[in-house]
């Protein structure tokens, strides 16, 4: 039988390992936390302090839209000014999803309370492959990149399970096509690889248990990030 200490150490590494795995993947966060919400009641500019957020986690605005609250995401001079700017994006479900891209992002809301601190403004830092599936055969990640803007620079962050053997070799475009290691790959096996993508195309493959043919590879194009505007 089990002695109460080794009980107690097991469940402490248990605990410890399943906080780190909440921690692998993309998250979903409730701005303002589940009491205020997204509201004129306290200011949402200091909300995003002492939380790390990365592009890809999903902000989540609850609000009453009654009383005309959205949530607009605007560029910078949109956070300052408390305006809607040229290419803005409104949302007004009064219960919105909106993933981070990588950088700053802005939100405001238009209803006239924006200048006592219904704004934020987040800067995002690199990218969580596969989002909440992480760098996994669950879902083809060939998939994964559509709809991301991604820069020269930005840092992908690849997580996974090792027991399986699953990796990450950054190959050529023949490796890619071909699920193979080519000459110059670089492999990745720590289960937590944090790799920047370089100008031009990226060409990642897993080449250690047979699921990069079920679509376990990945192929970016990078390009030059624009400036801020």
């Amino acid at each position: 039988m089990m002695s109460s200490a080794k009980l107690s150490s097991a469940v402490g590494i248990t605990v410890l390992f399943c906080l780190m795995l909440l921690h692998c993947h993309a998250t979903d966060y409730f701005v303002g936390d589940a009491d205020l919400g997204w509201s004129g009641l306290v200011s949402m500019e200091s909300w995003p302090e002492g939380k790390h957020l990365y592009a890809g986690d999903v902000l989540i605005f609850n609000y009453d839209p009654s009383d005309g609250t959205n949530v607009v995401v605007v560029d910078k001079k949109g956070h300052d000014d408390c305006e809607a700017t040229p290419g803005a994006k409104f949302y007004n479900s009064g219960n919105d999803r909106i993933a981070l891209q990588f950088g700053p992002n802005y939100f405001i809301s238009t209803n006239g309370l924006c200048p006592m601190g219904l704004k934020m403004a987040i800067n995002a830092t690199d990218y969580i492959v596969g989002d909440d599936l992480g760098w996994s055969a669950d879902a083809s990640m060939e998939g994964w990149p559509e709809g991301k803007h991604l820069y020269a620079g930005d840092v992908l962050i690849f997580k996974y399970d090792t027991s399986d053997g699953t990796n990450v070799v950054v190959v050529d475009q023949k490796g890619h096509d071909e699920c193979a290691e080519t000459p110059g790959s670089k492999v990745y096996d720590s289960g937590n690889d944090r790799i920047p993508l370089h100008f031009g195309p990226s060409y990642f493959i897993n080449s250690a248990n047979e699921l990069c043919p079920q679509g376990m590879k990945m192929a970016i194009n990078a390009t030059t990030r624009p400036p801020l505007i």
